[in-house]
C-alpha cells in the first residue's frame, strides 16, 4: 500500500537547494516517509506500507493518520525555512 502527499509545497528554482536541505533533514527524522523533490518543483511524501490480508479497517485509518501528521509537521517546517 503507498501513501502519496504531492503538491506539499511549490518552490522557486532558487529555493531548491533550501528544499533539498529540508527533504534531507525529514528523511532523517521522519523514517517511515521519504520526502523529494519532483520535476515540477514540489516536495513530494511517499510512504510504502506492507500490508496483506490481515489488514484492517483501524490499522489503515491508523496509517492514514500518520501521514497527515507527518505532512502537518512537514508543512511547519516547510514555513520556518520560507517554502510554503
Amino acid at each position: 500500500m503507498t501513501f502519496r502527499i504531492t503538491d506539499l509545497a511549490k518552490f522557486t528554482d532558487e529555493q531548491t537547494g533550501s528544499a533539498i536541505q529540508l527533504c534531507n533533514a525529514l528523511n532523517r527524522d521522519v523514517r517511515w516517509a521519504k520526502f523529494y523533490l519532483s520535476a515540477d518543483n514540489e516536495i513530494i511524501i511517499d510512504d510504502n506500507e506492507v500490508s496483506n490480508d490481515s489488514m484492517t479497517a483501524e490499522n489503515i485509518f491508523a496509517l492514514v493518520g500518520r501521514n497527515m501528521q507527518t505532512a502537518g509537521t512537514a508543512f511547519a517546517e516547510l514555513k520556518k525555512a520560507g517554502l510554503a
